[in-house]
């Protein structure tokens, strides 16, 4: 059973784990996050899947059940969490999680544009181009200000999305080779790829 933590205590572990991941963001780490959502029908649907799936069934027990007729108490805590922890240097990329084609394709285009990103030579500044510093902070502030709305982000997802099949093994293969490039000694560039979290295998 999840323990019940009072509302100072989930925030004051929220704040811990913001600024875990802004140090990180500091010290020069890509940090990527992913939120898969299901609605409420999906997760049911797919929790049936595995009870009659031999080999799936044991993962679905009491508790998927429990936590399942409880999925607003749920969403309430993650958005909050959602809300508390993206920050600029490490928001939250919240996905659609029905369709596990459009997802995983999803999830895969954001990791290799930011690995290249993250590798790109930095670029020039000019006077042209120079970012003016308070468009700079506005900017910043103006994506706070929409992960931090009080309307219900999870709710307001399409959870209709899609990818047919031949589409999908199309941007599979851009895709692929993620990390090409990110270990080149000629660059001095060693990239170490951290995955964490219950499905990230």
């Amino acid at each position: 059973m999840h323990r019940r933590d009072g509302k100072a205590r989930f925030d004051a572990q929220l704040t811990r784990i913001a600024r875990s991941a802004r140090a990180l963001a500091d010290d020069g780490t890509v940090v990527l996050k992913f939120w898969l959502h299901l609605d409420q029908e999906a997760q049911r649907l797919r929790l049936r899947r595995l009870e009659k799936d031999p080999l799936q069934c044991w993962r679905v027990r009491e508790d998927p059940w429990r936590n399942w007729k409880l999925y607003d108490r749920f969403v309430g805590a993650a958005e909050r969490a959602l809300s508390v922890t993206s920050t600029e240097n490490a928001p939250w990329t919240v996905v659609e999680g029905s369709d596990v084609r459009y997802c995983a394709i999803t999830v895969a285009t954001r990791i290799r544009d930011a690995i290249h990103k993250a590798l790109a030579p930095p670029a020039r500044v000019t006077a042209r181009s120079a970012v003016n510093p308070a468009e700079k902070i506005d900017s910043a502030q103006t994506t706070r200000r929409d992960v931090t709305q009080r309307y219900n982000v999870l709710f307001c997802l399409d959870m209709t999305r899609g990818l047919d099949k031949p589409i999908f093994q199309r941007e599979l293969t851009g895709c692929k080779g993620i990390s090409t490039g990110c270990n080149d000694w000629r660059r001095a560039a060693t990239t170490v790829l951290v995955f964490e979290g219950w499905d990230t295998a």
